[in-house]
């Protein structure tokens, strides 16, 4: 619909696919790449945190496992920014989690369910390893496979 719309108008040539762009966001007069991989915009890779994104204790936070600061209670729900400021800090979740979440949501993530908009936050949060642990995907190097052998070999005549 959009796409006619454009087509009509004779703008066509002036569209661009999201996928040719690189997600950021515009902090302090400078447009910032998103980090990646991010999940809701908590990075989980310092390494990807442009400069100047998050102050150095923030990016200590997001080395680390993300054990939240405070209990939280199973089966209790919480906002999304105390969940994340929590584990992760204030300049993750003000920076990065509150662009995200709030603007699709047409308001601040403060004031949103962490167990209706991220439970995959909550949860993670929730694990004794921590948030961002729980978050990270498991290693992709590959485990040496063991080898065995019978003495006299792996097949013999009957």
């Amino acid at each position: 619909m959009g796409q006619d719309l454009c087509h009509e108008l004779d703008l066509a040539d002036e569209l661009v696919s999201p996928s040719a762009r690189q997600a950021s966001l515009w902090l302090d007069g400078t447009l910032r790449p998103l980090p990646t991989p991010n999940v809701l915009g908590i990075p989980l890779d310092p390494a990807t945190v442009a400069d100047g994104l998050l102050e150095p204790e923030d990016l200590r936070l997001v080395a680390g496992d993300g054990i939240p600061a405070m209990a939280l209670e199973p089966g209790a729900d919480a906002s999304v920014g105390s969940v994340v400021r929590a584990c992760v800090g204030n300049q993750v979740f003000e920076r990065l989690v509150d662009p995200l979440l709030g603007g699709v949501n047409a308001g601040r993530a403060d004031d949103l369910s962490c167990a209706v908009m991220a439970p995959q936050l909550l949860g993670a949060a929730r694990s004794p390893d921590g948030m961002l642990a729980g978050l990270r995907p498991p290693s992709l190097e590959p485990i040496p496979p063991h080898r065995c052998s019978a003495p006299r070999g792996a097949a013999w005549n009957a």
